[in-house]
């Protein structure tokens, strides 16, 4: 969740992805194309992707996508209404709200989809000043995240505001890693959020 290791899983066959969705029993991607009009999966490793259904009808604007157990969800903008199918037979349309305002993100909300791991910033008692997010591939276990406008300095916990005039000799000399660390923590505060949002299940309106 730090950022490190970021790599493509689709970039052929697909035009303007707007609702993504993680399904950990099968270790799926789903993401919903409204260019396309198409909800699609790959594995994990992006090794192969498939279409699960298409239809202009009812993904004429799809936005928030979800899944669980044998059903795909979606939202539609367009139909202002929300959807399902059967995610493995691409059959069995059913219309779940209709005439809603701007039906936008889609959330699903189970036990079943928040698995239990470590939390290593409260094993490790992380004393990050602004956000702490695990990096179990790292030494530290996690890393410590600052916001826009300020830079990690020491150890990394604590953070102080970036100046562009009267930097230290310590700053100008690791700009560059900076600059890379900032985009780094920049992908990693979207992926916290991400995570955050999956405790709720809503519709937005």
């Amino acid at each position: 969740m730090n950022g490190v290791g970021r790599r493509i899983l689709v970039n052929i066959g697909i035009e303007k992805p707007t609702g993504i969705a993680l399904d950990y029993i099968k270790k799926r991607v789903y993401w919903v194309d409204s260019n396309l009009h198409e909800i699609f999966y790959t594995d994990l490793n992006g090794l192969y992707h498939r279409s699960v259904f298409h239809s202009p009808k009812y993904l004429a604007n799809p936005f928030g996508l979800a899944v669980f157990e044998d059903r795909a969800y979606w939202s539609d903008v367009d139909g202002k209404a929300v959807y399902s199918i059967n995610r493995f037979r691409g059959a069995n349309v059913t219309v779940l709200a209709l005439n809603l305002t701007d039906p936008r993100g889609l959330v699903m909300f189970h036990r079943l989809m928040q698995p239990i791991v470590r939390n290593w910033c409260v094993e490790e008692h992380a004393a990050c000043e602004y956000l702490c997010v695990p990096a179990p591939y790292t030494e530290q276990q996690y890393t410590c995240l600052c916001p826009d406008g300020v830079i990690p300095i020491g150890s990394g916990h604590t953070c102080e505001k970036e100046t562009d005039s009267g930097a230290s000799s310590r700053e100008r000399d690791d700009s560059g890693a900076s600059s890379r660390d900032d985009l780094n923590q920049l992908d990693a505060v979207s992926v916290g959020i991400i995570a955050l949002i999956g405790k709720f299940l809503f519709v937005a309106h």
